[in-house]
Formats: structure tokens, C-alpha cells, sequence
């Protein structure tokens, strides 16, 4: 049985699965309000068949992890597990990052499909923390972060979309 973070997370990466009767999906997280038609969005796919927005302040998955670790997004001992990992994988500094908070995809792209299932199984094995495992999943398959960071350079200073700060409980 799925925690309420991994079944998000399933959703997430598997839109495939869950709306297999679709041709395109457009995955929002939580806090953000559509302000727009989305159409735009899906004319700007990919040629891999999934799209995001360029990460909105870090342009390296090292730096992430650090940041996860300050804001307590993920334990250190996690954290640094999943950078093991990644450094033995021969991931470089800079690579680039993705706002994983609106993910387009085309569901009949066998790309896009090997991707969520690689992203997905690094995701599960490691830090709790998908925008980690998203860019190594490209580095991994060679793919450019510029080539999938379509949909534009800043999701927070987009008209389409407003941001909702999480409530504190």
C-alpha cells in the first residue's frame, strides 16, 4: 500500500498508466492555479514526449540536495545516499535543473514512457525528493535539460499560472 506522497508520486510519474485513454496529460502540483487554456502548453512538448519549466533558482541537482537538506525536505543521511549515487553515476555539476510542478507529456512517446519508468525506480530507491532523480534520469539517457524545459524559464513569473503558499498546519 502507497503513503498518500508515493501514490502523488505514482500519479505523477505514470500518467500513462492512469489515463492510458488520453493522448497528452498536464500534471500541476497542488499549489498552483490554472489561470489559462492549456493547449499552449501541449504544443510545446518535446520531441521526447514530456516537458517542464526551467527550476526557478538552482541550475545543479547537487545544489538541490543541498537546499532539500536545509529546508528539511528529506533527511540528510538520504540526501547524501542519493549524491553517492549520483556522483558514482558520473553525474556532472550544472547539468541543469526542472520545475517538476507542471509536467506535460504525450503518452504514446516510448521515450517519454522509458522515462517516467526510470524516473519512478530511481525515485524509489533513493531521496524522496523527485526533482533529484528527474535530471539524472536525462543526464542518464543523454538528453539536455534545454530540451525538455519548454514550457518556459520561470513557472512564478508566468501569467498562466498562480503560485498558493502551502498552509502550515
Amino acid at each position: 500500500k502507497y503513503s498518500p506522497a508515493l501514490l502523488n508520486r505514482y500519479f505523477k510519474m505514470f500518467p500513462q498508466k492512469v489515463f492510458s485513454d488520453y493522448k497528452y496529460s498536464i500534471y500541476v502540483d497542488g499549489n498552483i492555479r490554472i489561470c489559462t487554456d492549456m493547449t499552449e502548453y501541449v504544443n510545446r512538448i518535446s520531441d521526447v514526449g514530456v516537458s517542464t519549466f526551467c527550476h526557478s533558482q538552482r541550475c545543479c541537482v547537487f545544489e538541490e540536495a543541498m537546499a532539500c537538506i536545509a529546508m528539511g525536505k528529506e533527511t540528510k543521511k538520504n540526501i547524501e545516499h542519493h549524491i553517492r549515487h549520483l556522483e558514482d553515476a558520473g553525474m556532472p555539476h550544472d547539468y541543469g535543473m526542472a520545475q517538476c510542478s507542471v509536467i506535460v507529456r504525450e503518452h504514446n512517446s516510448a521515450q517519454c514512457v522509458r522515462l517516467m519508468e526510470d524516473w519512478w525506480k530511481e525515485y524509489v530507491a533513493y531521496a524522496k525528493r523527485d526533482q533529484l532523480s528527474f535530471p539524472f534520469v536525462m543526464y542518464k539517457y543523454g538528453i539536455e535539460m534545454e530540451r525538455i524545459t519548454t514550457l518556459g524559464a520561470n513557472i512564478y513569473k508566468n501569467n498562466s499560472f498562480e503560485i498558493i503558499a502551502h498552509k502550515k498546519s
